[in-house]
């Protein structure tokens, strides 16, 4: 079980099977990491690295990935990506 900080709440955590497709998770999580981050010209890969256009560099380094983090609801993707 997993318990939501803000509402208390569980939730039962998704099951990996074989027939999970981790490439489209993979790229669902970098997706929402990157429209999370509020930041124009930031991509977030899907093996992890980050990457900005040279006029947001500054502002890409100042984002705070933990708060990003919590924003994304990472069980949701799993969920919804299930095969």
């Amino acid at each position: 079980m997993v318990s939501d900080r803000e509402s208390g709440t569980q939730t039962q955590e998704p099951e990996m099977t074989a027939t999970t497709d981790i490439t489209t998770i993979d790229l669902a999580l970098a997706d929402a990491l990157e429209e999370a981050c509020g930041v124009a010209g930031v991509t977030v890969c899907a093996n992890g690295d980050v990457i900005a256009t040279v006029e947001q560099v500054e502002e890409a380094r100042e984002i705070d990935w933990r708060e990003v983090g919590e924003v994304v609801d990472a069980y949701a993707i799993l969920r919804r990506n299930e095969v």
